[in-house]
Order: C-alpha cells, then sequence, then structure tokens
C-alpha cells in the first residue's frame, strides 16, 4: 500500500508603502496586493500628523483620522452567508454577536495619506498578506 500526502500551506509577506506628503497634501500609492490582509503597520515621522486610508476599488479596508503615532492595526470585515445577510452568533448572554474575518484583495490596493503637518513627512505603510 502506498500513501502519499500533500502539505498546504499559505504563505506570508509583506507589501510596503512609502508615502510622501508636503503639508496638507494628499498622496497615495498602489500596488497589486493579492490575498488575506492580516495587518496593517503604520510608522508615522516624528512630530507628524495626517490621514490615513488603505482601500482596494470595492472596499476600504482602514481608515483613520489625526495619526500621529506608529501603530499596527488588524482590520476585520463583517462575513456573509449566500444570502448577503451578515453572520452573527448567539453568545451565552443571548447576545447577536457579528463574525468578522480578515479582508481581501484581489488586485490594486492602495494607501492614501492626508498630511496634517508643517514639512515634508514620508509615512510607511506596511500591509501583513496572506497568500
Amino acid at each position: 500500500m502506498l500513501l502519499s500526502a500533500t502539505l498546504a500551506f499559505a504563505e506570508m509577506r509583506d507589501v510596503t508603502y512609502s508615502v510622501s506628503v508636503v503639508g496638507t497634501e494628499t498622496n497615495s500609492k498602489s500596488y497589486v496586493v493579492r490575498g488575506e490582509i492580516m495587518a496593517i503597520r503604520v510608522t508615522v515621522p516624528e512630530g507628524a500628523t495626517g490621514n490615513i486610508t488603505v482601500a482596494t476599488s470595492e472596499q476600504t479596508i482602514l481608515s483613520k483620522s489625526g495619526v500621529s503615532a506608529s501603530t499596527t492595526y488588524y482590520p476585520k470585515v463583517a462575513t456573509h452567508n449566500t444570502s448577503g445577510t451578515a453572520i452573527s452568533f448567539v453568545d451565552f448572554a443571548s447576545n447577536s454577536v457579528p463574525l468578522y474575518a480578515n479582508p481581501v484583495s484581489a488586485g490594486l490596493l492602495t494607501a492614501t495619506v492626508v498630511g496634517a503637518s508643517a514639512g515634508t513627512n514620508t509615512y510607511t505603510i506596511k500591509v501583513i498578506v496572506k497568500e
């Protein structure tokens, strides 16, 4: 008897956006990203404040105003059943709790920064993706 097994695994990678803005201007970068978005790490230059948006053409995955400190976000989206109704479950206290999952990108993912500080500031936005 011959047995064989196939290993299934997902690879993680990061896509790094370097977005520079002068004063209150808006600038963005787009890359093709395919997979589940696990986390978004925003690195803010010292003394800077800005508004950060990460989005596909179908959905906004992260939108934060007044970001003045580097941090990591773990965005989630609501899941839906086959009829398009949001899925939820009932917890021990009979509360309806929505079920969330990681957002998915299958094309262009755009990181946009709107500056809110004087001078030229370069923000780094790292998107961690499970392929």
